[in-house]
């Protein structure tokens, strides 16, 4: 079951994962009444810990949502070799979640937050250290953390302000918590496909 779920065995079915969270986005943009319920919301976080899961696909405006697919499907162009397994889409979950978790915990400043801002950062980690690419890419996205965090508004080199809206600026600690949740399932998936090799090397 493992197999089928993480090697290349199921790169049709990572594509259509693609498709379907495409879908879910679109889908979810035209159900408005859902924002206040989905979207992290400090006062409700602990009682609706849920929200750290749904606030991923919340968006505010139809240029939150072209930002965010776009986005998507370009982390799935440039780096493809990443798109092989279902792997992606635990790093762009758990990305998602742990950008909850972190502003939660670490930001109290931060009351709510939407989109996949997170997500993106963490998968776009996860898929350039995954499909082996140039370190320069994870030089640009260090030199947009930096100026993120130092308040420049200036184009992204690989992923726009995913979180600015009308409604609600960006905010460097929810994609810094993302980058990590991305790193995390990184390191996990190398370390289980270590494993059938560590345990052939004992055997011999």
């Amino acid at each position: 079951m493992l197999k089928y779920l993480f090697n290349s065995v199921s790169q049709h079915h990572a594509k259509l994962a693609l498709l379907a969270l495409t879908t879910v986005l679109i889908v979810l943009f035209f159900e408005q009444t859902l924002v206040s319920n989905w979207q992290f919301h400090r006062p409700s976080f602990f009682a609706n810990q849920w929200q750290s899961i749904s606030h991923g696909f919340i968006v505010y405006s139809t240029q939150q949502l072209m930002i965010n697919i776009l986005a998507l499907l370009l982390i799935s162009f440039l780096f493809p070799n990443a798109f092989k397994s279902l792997w992606w889409l635990i790093a762009l979950v758990a990305s998602i979640v742990s950008s909850a978790y972190g502003v939660f915990f670490y930001h109290p400043e931060i009351d709510t937050i939407s989109g996949l801002a997170g997500g993106l950062h963490g998968l776009f980690i996860f898929a350039v250290l995954r499909n082996r690419s140039s370190v320069g890419w994870l030089l640009l996205l260090a030199l947009k953390i930096f100026i993120d965090l130092n308040g420049e508004i200036l184009p992204s080199f690989i992923i726009s302000h995913i979180s600015i809206t009308a409604f609600q600026p960006a905010n460097p600690e929810v994609n810094l918590w993302g980058l990590a949740g991305g790193f995390f399932v990184f390191g996990l998936a190398r370390t289980l496909a270590l494993i059938p090799v560590i345990i052939e090397l004992n055997k011999n």
